[in-house]
């Protein structure tokens, strides 16, 4: 039978996924993001004034759906370089 290295690594970074994810939870509400969608992004002070800054922990990009409590978008996580953030999708697409 042949192996592909590559399937054991997605599968063990999943799991890893799930544990901070877990970890996580214990310190902020982690309900609807989508970890999934997590990538990199580098924004200018400019590209950040049109978001909005969420208790001085994330910035958020949020729209509103059909119904009233339909909230979805991306959240922007500061890293620990400069100009360097998290782009992380919550809610429902």
């Amino acid at each position: 039978m042949k192996q592909y290295k590559e399937i054991k690594q997605i599968a063990k970074y999943i799991q890893k996924i799930q544990r901070l994810s877990e970890q996580l939870a214990e310190r902020i509400d982690v309900d609807d993001i989508e970890w999934n969608t997590a990538h990199l992004v580098s924004m200018s002070k400019e590209q950040l004034s049109h978001l909005e800054l969420v208790a001085d922990e994330y910035y958020v990009k949020q729209y509103q759906g059909y119904i009233e409590d339909d909230f979805y978008g991306w959240l922007y996580y500061a890293t620990d370089v400069p100009g360097q953030y998290v782009k992380v999708h919550f809610g429902s697409y």
